[in-house]
């Protein structure tokens, strides 16, 4: 079977279309992932500190729920589309 410079343009494109179609669907439909933040067991707490020799206002968390929030944003961060280097960074 022979095929004419037409038909191998027409399905070339095709599948260049279909490729890159992929990633702009991926960009239009984004992920069905909802971040869930999750339910605190103790009151956050604020007081005054110190960050670089400047005046701030400091915030202490529970450990737990500081472990239970930065799980939940890098599955988040994952599934939204974004690397896996920059999502879970040790």
């Amino acid at each position: 079977m022979r095929w004419s410079a037409r038909t191998l343009l027409c399905v070339g494109v095709s599948v260049a279309v279909a490729g890159c179609g992929s990633g702009w669907s991926r960009a239009r439909h984004p992920s069905p992932y909802l971040v869930m933040i999750p339910t605190m067991k103790a009151q956050p707490t604020e007081y005054a500190c110190e960050v670089a020799g400047e005046p701030a206002t400091c915030v202490s968390l529970l450990a737990s729920d500081l472990s239970e929030l930065v799980i939940e944003l890098r599955a988040a961060c994952l599934a939204l589309g974004g690397e896996r280097a920059a999502c879970v960074d040790d």
